[in-house]
């Protein structure tokens, strides 16, 4: 799945001759929670990011974000990158909150496996003083596994799974996620 990066680059670079006339270009950070489905019963994750945005008209936009996942004890460190695309369903107050729809691919890796997720969620945006975004967003998501390396000492001879679990560590299958996003268009 290292391909995926290298995916984005290209796509860039094709659009590039298009972005003068696509629309503002917006810069941020992020902080948010995380939890996936089978830790439901264990604290969130604290999530933070790095994002850039693409505007392609008043209605849509394309974000690239690169960040972290951070445990409570930090005994997982988790890399993630999104290509998100984002809808406006509505200007209100004068054109200055904008609810919007989300989807986006990414992948997440750590030291022990590569995944990739599809997500989709909702956000809220508001436009502060012409030139800031200050947002929220929630998201659903499914992660599935790319790659994981056999590590010695971890599988029960008995069975062939896991004899236990490290709490926090990225699993296949269902996630949830918000996070407050501040950023300033250029």
């Amino acid at each position: 799945m290292r391909l995926l990066p290298a995916a984005i680059l290209a796509s860039a670079a094709l659009l590039a001759p298009s972005l003068a006339h696509a629309g503002r270009f917006a810069v941020g950070v992020s902080l948010g929670r995380t939890q996936t489905e089978a830790d439901a019963s264990l604290d969130a994750s604290s999530t933070a990011a790095l994002w850039g945005r693409v505007g392609f008209g008043k209605r849509f936009g394309l974000d690239l974000e690169l960040g972290k996942i951070s445990t409570e004890d930090d005994t997982t460190r988790i890399r993630t990158l999104n290509l998100v695309g984002r809808m406006s369903i509505a200007d209100l107050h004068g054109g200055a909150v904008h609810p919007m729809v989300l989807i986006g691919l990414g992948t997440d890796s750590t030291d022990a496996a590569d995944y990739t997720h599809g997500e989709f969620g909702a956000a809220i945006e508001v436009d502060l003083a012409k030139d800031f975004v200050l947002g929220a967003d929630f998201r659903f998501g499914d992660r599935t596994v790319d790659a994981q390396p056999a590590v010695d000492g971890l599988t029960d001879p008995v069975t062939p799974q896991p004899a236990f679990r490290q709490p926090y560590d990225l699993t296949d299958g269902s996630y949830r996620a918000g996070r407050l996003y501040l950023g300033v268009r250029l």
